[in-house]
């Protein structure tokens, strides 16, 4: 036993510098997480995800109710459910709340660490290499920028690197097996975000043209084996999402994605017509847009891409010495670049002809293969330089970590933004110095430092306030961000969706607009400090409750009919 237990540490040496990386990312992150969830959008967007969990959460319950649908239906929302089902899975470790279920995006960051590490190890037999690798996905900037907010992109990037391992050690030797495990994969990736459909295919790609090498050193690529494992993998990868969409209905989530990235491409093929039906949509939107979407082509799309990749993935920091190992990885290990060619290059070309979004967050699918090149990069260096770029590697990734999440130490971060001029049809450029950028918008992640206040102390007093006089239907219209939560229609569904797990009479009903006020009975408004809400109250009710947002609106409470004077809170 004591000989066994030596031989896994030695085993396991050259990995220690990997997990001291990981349990200080993972430490950063979680200090990050403590100060409360990050918002962006309008009306508690942040909240929407929480409360589709809950609502999937629910969905076994609901089954012979008046009104619902199969299992399926009840499961599908605005996203596939899977990333909800697996969180589900650790609520009774992490609890039910979102603060404590956003904490669970630091596994999918150690499994995508975990992935692309054994992608390296497969292809160079090289523990140092693989460890590199693996410790340079834990501090890819947006990789754990992404574990800080409960989303689909990070999980779903996860699955997506799984895959190109899981393909490299079956496909050789057991290709039905491998093809099958993949299928079932890609088709679990599939369930976590619509985007891992076009990208799983380029992952495939370029696991079916990579060699790995075997323990004896040779050198194995078996080209019939590994395409008749793809089309497997793509077989059961398909019929498994076409099940889901015709089980979950027109209104599927994958069929709404659709419709939003392509043009009503979704209801065009998701209806009850099958698998002709799906064929024929798209062939139609097909010959309606053109095969390539060349009008779609814009110079501006891939500078913009290629600039934003380093200052709000990568970060310019952390950019350079990646680089400089991939650089070296390339130069050393040539082989590599078809599989880093069709990642990187496969997944960029699909951007740019064929996704009118235009959004960073795209980009951390692909981007690992830098990392891959980096880690190999690594493992070639003379045995006197591992230490000296280990630890500049391991430096600026955590003060780029430290700085973004934290805000300490300071980095030179000053803040710009660039359109070069006419005829740049994009996002504007942006940077913070050296450090980490915010992604568009703030909808993948955020800097410390520009986060929104998610104003959480005001949060509960407000649902105190609502909970207090269980009504039934809460009118909740939008209102000025600075009065926030008034009008933060999500993050009320969401708490009140929380709290009914303890009592189901906290479990309401929300009207959004001012013609719905006739079938509620309260109302949460937003009201300029110590003045009346401009819309929504009709001439019969009272203000109850009176809690201040910010210095210049309130977040007021109302009721039908004459009531006790109003509360206030600061």
């Amino acid at each position: 036993m004591k000989e066994r237990l030596r031989g896994l540490l030695v085993a396991a040496r050259p990995f220690w510098p990997v997990y001291a990386v990981g349990a200080a990312v993972a430490t950063v992150v979680l200090l990050r997480l403590r100060r409360g969830l990050q918002p962006y959008g309008v009306e508690g967007a942040h909240y929407i995800e929480h409360a589709e969990r809950l609502t999937v959460l629910g969905a076994w319950s609901r089954l012979g109710e008046p009104g619902s649908g199969g299992l399926v239906d009840e499961l599908d929302g605005l996203f596939p459910p899977l990333m909800h089902l697996a969180t589900i899975v650790l609520s009774p470790v992490v609890g039910h709340d979102a603060e404590s279920v956003a904490t669970t995006g630091v596994l999918w960051l150690f499994g995508l660490a975990a992935a692309v590490g054994a992608t390296t190890w497969l292809v160079t037999r090289s523990r140092l290499a693989a460890g590199a690798t693996a410790g340079a996905t834990l501090l890819l900037p947006a990789g754990h920028a992404f574990a800080s907010r409960y989303y689909y992109d990070l999980p779903m990037t996860a699955l997506l690197w799984l895959l190109v391992p899981v393909a490299l050690a079956t496909w050789d030797r057991r290709p039905w097996l491998g093809g099958l495990l993949v299928g079932l994969l890609w088709l679990a990736a599939n369930l976590l975000k619509w985007s891992s459909i076009p990208f799983g295919g380029f992952m495939l790609a370029a696991a079916a043209c990579t060699p790995v090498l075997t323990g004896e050193g040779e050198r194995l690529l078996r080209p019939l084996r590994r395409l008749g494992a793809f089309a497997l993998a793509g077989v059961v990868a398909a019929a498994g999402s076409l099940a889901w969409v015709l089980a979950a209905g027109p209104e599927s989530s994958l069929g709404t994605m659709a419709d939003v990235m392509w043009s009503d491409l979704g209801q065009r093929s998701v209806g009850s017509g099958g698998l002709g039906a799906m064929i024929g949509g798209a062939w139609t939107w097909v010959t309606e847009h053109g095969a390539l979407l060349g009008s779609r082509w814009q110079p501006s799309k891939l500078a913009w891409y290629g600039v934003q990749a380093v200052t709000t993935v990568l970060s310019p920091l952390f950019a350079v010495p990646v680089l400089a190992l991939a650089v070296f990885g390339a130069v050393r290990r040539p082989r590599l670049l078809t599989m880093v060619g069709i990642l990187l290059g496969g997944q960029l070309l699909f951007l740019l002809l064929w996704i009118p979004v235009i959004d960073d967050r795209f980009l951390l699918t692909s981007l690992p293969a830098l990392l891959v090149l980096a880690g190999v990069g690594f493992g070639d260096l003379p045995r006197g330089w591992w230490w000296p770029a280990g630890v500049a590697v391991a430096a600026c990734g955590l003060w780029v970590a430290a700085e973004f999440h934290l805000s300490f130490p300071p980095l030179p971060s000053t803040a710009w933004e660039a359109s070069p001029g006419d005829g740049w049809d994009a996002p504007p450029l942006r940077g913070w110095g050296i450090a980490l950028g915010d992604s568009v918008e703030q909808r993948g992640w955020s800097r410390a430092r520009t986060t929104p206040d998610d104003r959480r102390e005001v949060k509960d007093e407000v649902w105190e306030a609502v909970a207090s006089r269980r009504p039934r239907v809460v009118l909740i219209p939008d209102a000025p961000v600075e009065a926030a939560p008034a009008g933060e229609i999500y993050w009320l569904d969401y708490r009140s969706m929380l709290a009914s797990m303890g009592d189901p009479e906290l479990l309401f009903d929300f009207a959004e607009g001012c013609q719905e006020a006739g079938s509620a009975d309260l109302a949460v408004l937003a009201a300029p400090t110590e003045g009346d809400p401009e819309a929504c109250v009709p001439s019969d009710w009272t203000e109850v409750a009176r809690i201040r947002a910010s210095e210049q609106w309130d977040v007021t409470i109302w009721q039908p009919g004459s009531a006790a004077p109003p509360t206030s809170g600061t």
